[in-house]
């Protein structure tokens, strides 16, 4: 386990901690996977090696990111929520510019329960990259999950197509995801009428 999470953290590979999830489940595992990364962490900061007693190529700065960003990932399946913004916190101090950092901490604050600061989060990573489809439609269903609608369909209207509304491009593509989450945002703000208007376009996009 040590060798493996050595090399990943040196090429810097942002899905190891989704690799290593299943492990999970095994409380011993955790621990041995929490007590390396700990230490690396700890070495890293002080010499940028992942142990004192070593020597030789120091790593980059980037290793100890990634570690940071681990980190946080696993505290926050642990439910230990200050900690992973702690790490989080301190990764995106060194590299401000990547998305994955901005999409872990609105991770972390969703599973929080604060999705306001979920949604500020996640429209920081979709600031970093316009373009990216995948992060515009999260940051879409986080918005749709605090109930700010107005502001999940001006987000999806960068996406759709001129001339015709963010809504009626979406049911032309079939985006029954926005539209669900839509519904399910108008029961919890209590506007059952226009839950179930959204219903009712569901229903005739689906037997068209």
């Amino acid at each position: 386990m040590d060798k493996f999470l050595r090399v990943n953290f040196s090429k810097g590979c942002p899905p190891l901690f989704t690799t290593l999830k299943s492990l999970y489940y095994n409380t011993e595992k955790v621990s041995i996977i929490q007590e390396l990364v700990t230490n690396y962490e700890t070495s890293l900061k002080t010499c940028d090696f992942f142990s004192p007693y070593e020597n030789g190529e120091k790593e980059p700065p980037t290793t100890l990111l990634w570690v940071q960003y681990f980190l946080a990932q696993h505290f926050d399946k642990l439910g230990q929520h200050s900690l992973a913004l702690d790490y989080i916190n301190a990764a995106i101090a060194s590299t401000p510019t990547l998305i994955e950092l901005f999409y872990m901490k609105a991770k972390i604050y969703k599973h929080m329960g604060n999705l306001r600061e979920a949604v500020k989060w996640m429209d920081e990573a979709q600031s970093l990259d316009t373009a990216d489809r995948f992060i515009n439609s999260k940051c879409a269903k986080y918005m749709l999950r605090a109930n700010m609608i107005k502001e999940a369909e001006e987000m999806c209207s960068k996406f759709t197509r001129e001339g015709t509304s963010a809504m009626e491009n979406l049911n032309e593509m079939q985006c029954m995801w926005f539209q669900t989450e839509c519904i399910s945002a108008y029961q919890r703000l209590g506007r059952h009428g226009d839950a179930l208007k959204k219903c009712h376009e569901v229903e005739r996009v689906v037997m068209r």
